[in-house]
Parts: C-alpha cells; structure tokens; sequence
C-alpha cells in the first residue's frame, strides 16, 4: 500500500524494541500468520518468540517498514531519532507519560515529533493490527482473524479497540489502529488512508476529540467520494466524560453538538452505544448504503411486530403500511385469519413450511421498501434448530428473488448464535443483532445512502490568520454582519429593560428573550426565556426577578438584582439590555432555564 502511512500499517519487516511487551507483539504476529520479517531488538537478551535478537538498531540488515517501541519514555525519544535516521517507515510508541501526564509529559511528546517526519502511532496506545497481511504491532491479546477485507476501526481508546476485535458479532476488521496521544498521526490522516484502501469496507470511529476539524472533514468527504461509510462514538459528551478524556489521552473533548453538527454536514453516522457502533458496521458491511428508510418487518409472533414498532420511534426508519394491492398479494399467501400490518405477524400456521414462508416473504419484499428485517430467535444448543431453518432459507430466498436487501434480528443479540451468523453472511444478508440495533444500522445505512445521493458540500476553507486584535461580538452585531452578507436572521429589537414590553408588543409572538453581552449563558447559569403568547409575556416580565433569571425593571437596586441570582453564577450589571425576536424554532437555538 502506498501514502504515507503504506509502509507503517503494512510492513513487508518490522522491529520490535524492548522486552515482555515487543515479545508479545511478534507473537501476535506469528498467531496471525505474519509472513514478513520480525527482528527483536534487545540489548541483554538471547531470543525473543523463537528469534535471535539484535543488540541495537545498527545491527539490523536494512531499515524496517515499521517499529514497535516499547521501553520507557525517555528511550522512547531516542529510539525515535534513531529510526527516523536510518529510514524506517513509521513507529508504533507504546510508552505512556507524555502529553496525557501534564507539563514534563508534554515537552517529552513535543520532542518525538521534532527533526523529522516519520509517522508515529502513539505514543500512549497499543498500536495496529493488518488482518489482511498479518502484522501485529500489537502488545496484548486480540481477536482479529485474517481476512481479506473488511470495516476497519480506529479508536483513541486501546482497550476499547481490543475489545471489539473479540466482539462475537461476527464483524471481523481488516485493519484496527489504537492511536492514543495522536502526536504524529491523528484520525484524520488514517481515514485518507482507508479511503483509498479497497479491502476497507467501511470505518469504525471512536474517538475524543479531533486534531484537526478542516483535514478531518476533507477526509470524511474523501470517504464518501470512494463510497467508505464512516461511523463514529464520539466519547466526551457529558462534562464527568470530558474530565476522564482529558486525563487518559490529553484530549479537549468540546461540545457535543458542534460534534454532531460537523458529523452530519461531512457524512459520518454517529453512533451512542458500542452496539450501536458494531451494529452500523455490521449492516454497512453486508448491505452497504441503502436507497431510502422504508423498512418491512416480519415475525411470528404479535409481540415481536408490536415491539419493532414501537422501537422504530427511537430511529430515523418508517414501517409505512401496506398499499392494498400490496397488502392482497401478501393476504393471498397466509390465512385470513392473520391481519395485514407492517409490521407483519406472519403467525405460526406456516412454521416449518419452507416452499410457503418464501412466497409469504416474497410476497412482503416485493414492493416500496427499502430493506427487510425478520425477526427470529435461535434456540440454544440442547435443543433442535431444525424448524428454524426453513425460515431462514425461505428469507434469504426471498431477498434474492426481489432483490431487496435484507437484515436478520433477534429479540436478544445473543440469540443468533456464531453458525446463523455465518450462514447469514453466505446467502448476503445482515446479523443486525437486537431488534434496537438492526434499526440503528438500517437507518445508519439508510442515512449513508441519502448522504451520497446529494451533492457533496464544499470542502471547509483553509483558515488564514487571525489578525493581531479579535473582537468578541455581542449577538446583535453577529447578526447585524449575517443580515448585511444577504443571510435570513431572525427580527430583533436591543433594549433596555423598561422597553421590553413594548418591544415585545412591536415584534408579535412567539418570541425570546435573551441577556446581550455574556457567550455561553446556558454554561454560565444565565438565562433565555421563550414567550409563545402575550399573555405570558406580560406576566413574565413583571415577575421576572422571583424567577431568578435576571432583573430588568425600573427601581431595582443591584444589591436587590444580586439576590435574585443567588441559585445562579449571575454578575452581569442590572441595566444590561436585553434582545427580543420574533421566531417559532429561534428559541430552540438556547436552552430556557
């Protein structure tokens, strides 16, 4: 593979430098079937994993395509310098204290960096797996298997990535890359990479942050542009998570919803849950991007149907009902005693019936939807699967004869055990797991697919440098310059407190109100308030000072505007004017207190 990071994350010969942990490292690579070269490098050992050990890098035939270091941080250092000069590929660090360990960490990880441009993995990680060649720069144990392609994932978190490599959902990576304090290479630089990789089939991400929002969105849109779906776990969202990110890779982790916003504008689907993540990349692995959200679901079993639509409220997917043509084709296939609904209750009088399910099912795939879900429980091993069978079959049969991709869920993950997985994977349909997290792929799915079907938005602008003074704009003149460039703002009035309700008088409902002058006011303790109708209006601003949001009528002495702030972090003086605007969705903008 080619780039920058080809010869790091696909070494044709790797070193690896230290002890217990670099012995480890080749031994994932021997269990995995690694057929490039392994040299150990040690200065007081024999052999290291079956291998005569080199004493130092000068001892080394030629310069490697990829290091794993594992000594302490300050060799760390050294052994970076040493690589870089002779020409190796790119280092994998594995060594922790640098930037996650404050002051002295920091300039130790600013030192790694310097005087070259050698790709690094790290430090503070666990390194890359290639299932596809077999490299291992790994130091634990794993559950990658070797594969010819495949999702990959890249995650800040090394125990999070091992754990998903053991996952028993039968998605197997072809590459994973723990990058810790992302001192080289970030995130951003990996999803370039797998763009252009063709055994990647889609990108897993966790992450904490991000290094660098202008290159990550080119790579996001370098992604779709090669049809490689991206799903993210955005880690950091509540402030206790903020402090732990802080702390275990030297990551800010930001705002949640800027996140959001930025995921959304560049293609990447955003996942809450490790299910969730695993679950899109199980279906984006075996259906890729779907055409639209309309879902057919069939169970035999009420409950089963009832349950799916009430989950489907939680996620961006539709069950529309039936056309009647539609719904007489599929009445024709089952008795009159079952009721045509999407979801459908196929029943049980054709358990077992193969030849019969297969027309039942065709007959429901056969028409507008998008995509099918079945759902059905396996039973466990001491009991007989041989009823179970037919209905499989009789599905996958039906999405090959109508050419609508189809998904299998069950009430309970576990209940689709490792064989049915397998089976699934071989007739071309998707183990979506839980009834919940087939519904987040398919509409993870779907979301790619209307994603790609739209045109791309621009690429973000290079930023240019900030002039020697910066101005903090207060809201009205930020919008004041939005309305002067020709973009539609909101109607607002600035004024003082005693004109507020004339003010709000001239501008009409629904409306807010808002302080000028403080950013982040929600942070801040301070205050909005949405008025839907005069009437509340005119109560809320006589009584606005026992609501302990501010003080703005005539009279009132600081002392006594304080007060009414005492179960927030107000100090903003009395007279501060306030912004009134006319907007049914603007007040949504700023969370009322």
């Amino acid at each position: 593979m080619t780039g920058r990071l080809g010869r790091l994350l696909s070494p044709r010969s790797a070193v690896f430098i230290g002890g217990g942990p670099a012995e480890r490292a080749i031994q994932m690579c021997d269990r995995l079937g690694y057929e490039g070269e392994a040299w150990p490098v040690n200065p007081t050992r024999g052999r290291m994993a079956g291998r005569p050990v080199f004493r130092s890098l000068a001892e080394l035939p030629r310069p490697p395509d990829a290091a794993f270091v594992a000594v302490d941080r300050f060799q760390t250092v050294r052994e970076v310098r040493e690589l870089a000069e002779m020409g190796c590929g790119g280092a994998v660090l594995y060594a922790s204290g640098f930037a996650e360990a404050g002051a002295e960490g920091a300039a130790l990880q600013e030192e790694l960096t310097d005087g070259h441009d050698m790709p690094l993995i790290g430090p503070n990680c666990y390194g890359l797996i290639n299932a596809v060649s077999g490299a291992a720069l790994w130091p634990d144990g794993h559950g990658c298997r070797r594969v010819r392609r495949g999702p990959a994932l890249i995650a800040q978190s090394g125990n999070i990535a091992l754990n998903l490599t053991m996952n028993r959902r039968g998605v197997d990576f072809s590459y994973v890359v723990s990058l810790g304090n992302q001192a080289s290479t970030a995130i951003e630089h990996l999803l370039e990479h797998f763009a252009a990789a063709p055994e990647v089939t889609a990108v897993g991400v966790h992450l904490e942050s991000i290094a660098d929002p202008p290159r990550f969105a080119r790579a996001l849109l370098a992604c779709r542009e090669s049809r490689t779906p991206v799903t993210v776990l955005k880690t950091g969202r509540t402030a206790a998570a903020e402090m732990i990110t802080a702390s275990h890779t030297a990551a800010l982790a930001g705002p949640a919803a800027a996140y959001d916003a930025f995921f959304d504008r560049y293609g990447a689907v955003r996942a809450d849950t490790l299910p969730e993540l695993m679950a899109a990349l199980a279906v984006l692995e075996q259906l890729g991007p779907l055409p639209g959200n309309r879902l057919v679901s069939l169970s035999c079993s009420g409950g089963e149907a009832a349950l799916a639509a009430d989950r489907a409220a939680r996620y961006d997917v539709v069950f529309e009902p039936f056309a009647d043509g539609h719904a007489r084709r599929i009445k024709d296939t089952l008795s009159d005693l079952v009721a045509i609904t999407n979801p459908l209750d196929y029943h049980t009088f054709i358990w077992g019936d193969q030849a019969a399910l297969r027309r039942c099912f065709t007959a429901a795939l056969d028409g507008p939807a998008d995509a099918g879900m079945l759902i059905l429980d396996w039973p466990d091993g001491d009991n007989d699967d041989s009823d179970w069978w037919p209905t499989l079959n009789a599905w996958a049969e039906a999405s090959a004869a109508t050419g609508t991709p189809a998904a299998v869920a069950a009430g309970l993950a576990e209940n689709l055990p490792d064989r049915v997985r397998e089976h699934l994977t071989e007739r071309g349909l998707a183990a979506a797991f839980s009834i919940d997290e087939a519904l987040f792929g398919l509409a993870a799915a779907a979301r790619v697919g209307g994603w790609l079907a739209q045109d791309p938005p621009p690429p973000p602008a290079p930023a240019g440098e900030a002039p020697s003074a910066v101005a903090v704009l207060d809201e009205p003149e930020a919008k004041q310059i939005l309305r002067e460039a020709g973009i539609p703002v909101p109607e607002g009035i600035t004024v003082g407190g005693a004109e507020g309700a004339e003010a709000a008088a001239r501008l009409g409902f629904p409306l807010v109100v808002k302080q000028v002058g403080a950013a982040h006011k929600t942070e801040r303790g301070e205050w909005s308030w949405t008025s839907p109708t005069k009437g509340s209006c005119d109560g809320l601003w006589a009584g606005w000072p026992e609501r302990g949001g501010g003080c703005w009528r005539n009279g009132k002495s600081p002392a006594e505007w304080r007060s009414c702030w005492s179960r927030r972090a107000g100090n903003v003086p009395w007279e501060s004017p306030s912004l009134w605007g006319r907007g049914g969705r603007w007040p949504s903008c700023w969370p009322t207190r």
